[in-house]
């Protein structure tokens, strides 16, 4: 058994691990970018020519852009770690899937003896049905990625109930 510190893969594991994270994609022949870091001239990555092209939308969408913004991905995870360290049951909770046979739907609960939280996240680009379990009606929104809520999930909508 390896320790917390200690790598759990093999350099067989490892070697594969890399291989995959720099295999090109199959849908464009090109190794996905990152997030492009700034407005500026070549979104912030060199003051030299690129190696790979940079993405046509790196002037609106890019981390500088992104670190005050209230409806940022980044203020979304930000608002999920804290809310991960404030709540215990989101990470040693006992977790029970919903609709396993809801291919538009990833729907689970987690609970503990003092808190239960229904997460609802809709994996289509259309709006869907928000199915929501007994009980569930009043449940108080903690998280998501709309601003407001909807008796429906929107196109690729994730919310985070408590009970």
């Amino acid at each position: 058994m390896t320790s917390a510190n200690e790598s759990s893969c093999t350099p067989i594991a490892e070697d594969e691990c890399n291989r995959r994270a720099t295999k090109p994609s199959k849908k464009s022949n090109t190794i996905p970018a990152t997030i492009s870091q700034k407005a500026s001239e070549n979104a912030g990555f060199t003051t030299g020519t690129p190696w790979i092209g940079i993405a046509d939308n790196y002037k609106a969408i890019n981390a500088a852009a992104q670190m005050d913004a209230p409806d940022s991905i980044r203020s979304f995870y930000k608002t999920l770690v804290a809310l991960r360290k404030k709540m215990p049951v989101i990470s040693a909770g006992k977790i029970e899937f919903l609709y396993p046979d809801n291919a538009d739907l990833l729907a689970y609960r987690r609970y503990d003896g003092e808190t239960e939280l229904l997460v609802l996240c809709n994996l289509r680009e259309r709006e869907i049905a928000k199915p929501l379990p007994v009980g569930w009606t009043d449940a108080e929104k903690l998280l998501g990625n709309y601003p407001d809520t909807a008796d429906t999930l929107r196109p690729y909508e994730c919310v985070v109930l408590k009970k």
